[in-house]
């Protein structure tokens, strides 16, 4: 796949909502970036694990292995760990970012993924304000913002890959997934119509981008291998970001912040800082910028 945006396929990405798969990385490179970020995923980085009321009903609690909250090993480690800062300044993954949206771009969140085998399914949604439940919105003020969505190893249909709907646009009608005072807010199904669904397949080292209202879900893993994926969200200067935990600072990725509204670090700022207190694995580093 390419790893450049024409014009027809930003037109494309504008009407649907999503990119075709892109290629950010080679083989070897993810191959030994797996092994690395597994490694980072060891330790727990800034992120504090939320109180047991905040982790009922939402969807990330599903993937935790033995129930308790994996915020602190995947939530945001591009603030804790220069292999990550660098995964997030892949060139493909910037150039295409920017020809979609211009050159000042923030990074406000990242995630890591790990779907296990057997991992369950994620059903319809949008991202659209990352919104918990009426009265408990939290993240953007105006929520405006996109997903760079890195596969790690392959993320096929029996993976549980992504699926989208093509051309949503609106906000939804949405009900929370369970009764926890903060559960995922779903999609209402009686809004959607299934059947238009398109598989977003992607090798490892192949990443796309999609907006915030894009419809979206994936089915459970019965691949019988993990599916590890690598989520940025990223943001505008004028975008007021809410903090979501002590030390969280948002990260400009490209471009500038002229606006100054935000507690936010230049990438390489923070990407020197990082470098001087560990060095990332040896060879992931280079290969990825």
């Amino acid at each position: 796949m390419t790893s450049t945006l024409t014009a027809s396929m930003i037109d494309a990405y504008r009407e649907r909502g999503y990119t075709d798969p892109l290629t950010a990385l080679t083989q070897d490179t993810v191959a030994a970036l797996r092994s690395a970020l597994e490694q980072v995923m060891t330790v727990p980085g800034l992120a504090p694990a939320p109180p047991a009321v905040d982790v009922d009903g939402r969807l990330a609690s599903r993937l935790s292995p033995n129930g308790g909250s994996i915020v602190p090993y995947v939530e945001s480690r591009h603030l804790d760990s220069a292999l990550i800062l660098e995964l997030c300044l892949t060139p493909a993954i910037l150039r295409a970012a920017t020809a979609i949206y211009g050159p000042d771009l923030v990074l406000w969140r990242s995630t890591l993924i790990n779907k296990q085998p057997g991992g369950p399914e994620f059903q319809w949604h949008q991202d659209f304000g990352g919104v918990y439940s009426r009265g408990t919105e939290y993240g953007l003020e105006p929520p405006v913002f996109f997903t760079v969505y890195v596969a790690i190893t392959d993320a096929k249909r029996q993976h549980g890959c992504l699926e989208f709907i093509p051309g949503v646009r609106a906000i939804l009608p949405m009900v929370p997934s369970s009764p926890g005072k903060n559960a995922t807010m779903l999609t209402d199904p009686t809004a959607i119509d299934a059947s238009q669904h398109r598989y977003m397949e992607l090798n490892a080292g192949e990443f796309t981008i999609f907006s915030d209202r894009a419809l979206h879900c994936s089915a459970p893993n019965t691949s019988g291998e993990e599916r590890l994926v690598f989520v940025m969200r990223l943001t505008f200067p004028m975008i007021k970001v809410r903090s979501h935990f002590p030390n969280h600072r948002c990260v400009v990725l490209t471009g500038e912040d002229r606006v100054g509204i935000n507690d936010a670090v230049p990438a390489r700022t923070l990407l020197a800082s990082l470098r001087s207190r560990c060095v990332p694995s040896a060879g992931v580093a280079a290969s990825v910028q």
